[in-house]
């Protein structure tokens, strides 16, 4: 039996251990409010930092672009003042009204050495007249056909350049055919069908515009400028996700022989105007 004395002593044991316990810290709640305050800055901090340094290089991109598109338009700009500018100088030579060449005097006629003088001064400028009026319309048409020619090639030169990419991706031509077609019925802008056969990421934009026929409307409503900045910022990206996996497979052989071609026109470039 224990005494009255010998309970009091261990119920003040036991008061002393409990007592103990509660006034342990808590090691779970050692980190402070003002430290994780500022750890969860850091990570946000992080990652405005990244979406500023992706945000630079689509504003670099989209800059890149506008200033490719500025400069083909302002050397479209040039070339068509310099054809009008030549046009009206033609104009104004066909105003001009060829000499009139007198008829033969009489032989009889008192002033018939006199007149005979005056029609051979006629046959001579109606002659140079002529020869200007042959020369500067030959020029117009070589510098026209010059313009016609650049401008063909390239238009041929991006088709190239596009097939290589689809050969490089691993596509099969039917199935890039197929999407180059449903894209050309909706976008009638050369400027804009020039760029998707231009970009880096060309081929895979068509794929995925003639897959997302809402996204391609919405882009043929577009001016070219515009058209350019919604393709590189928002079509481009999610077009990168149907990149086919790297494979070891060496690139297949390019004969230059012309055999491996095919003479169907690209929809691409089919029904262009070259002015």
């Amino acid at each position: 039996m224990e005494t009255d004395v010998q309970v009091e002593e261990k119920q003040g044991t036991i008061d002393q251990e409990q007592g103990a316990t509660e006034k342990q810290p808590n090691e779970e709640s050692t980190i402070k409010p003002d430290e994780l305050e500022s750890e969860q800055k850091t990570e946000e901090e992080k990652k405005q930092e990244q979406n500023n340094v992706a945000q630079e290089k689509i504003n670099k991109v989209i800059n890149r672009k506008h200033r490719q598109m500025r400069e083909a338009e302002e050397e479209a700009d040039r070339q068509k003042k310099h054809a009008e500018a030549l046009q009206v100088k033609l104009d104004e030579l066909n105003k001009t009204t060829a000499p009139e060449i007198p008829d033969l005097p009489d032989p009889y006629d008192a002033e018939y050495d006199k007149k005979m003088v005056v029609r051979d001064a006629a046959i001579e400028a109606r002659t140079k007249y002529d020869q200007e009026q042959f020369y500067n319309q030959q020029k117009q048409r070589t510098i026209e056909q010059a313009n016609l020619d650049k401008q063909q090639k390239q238009a041929y030169d991006n088709v190239r350049i596009f097939r290589d990419r689809v050969q490089k991706l691993g596509i099969k031509e039917e199935d890039i055919r197929s999407a180059e077609n449903t894209v050309a019925g909706y976008i009638q802008s050369q400027d804009v069908r020039d760029f998707l056969l231009q970009d880096e990421n060309g081929v895979l934009m068509v794929q995925y515009l003639a897959d997302n026929l809402v996204e391609l409307e919405a882009i043929s409503r577009l001016t070219p400028m515009a058209a350019a900045i919604r393709l590189t910022t928002k079509v481009a990206p999610e077009a990168k996700k149907l990149l086919p996996k790297q494979t070891q497979t060496p690139d297949p052989l390019t004969i230059e022989n012309g055999r491996n071609k095919t003479d169907t026109p690209d929809p691409m470039i089919q029904g262009a105007t070259f002015n």
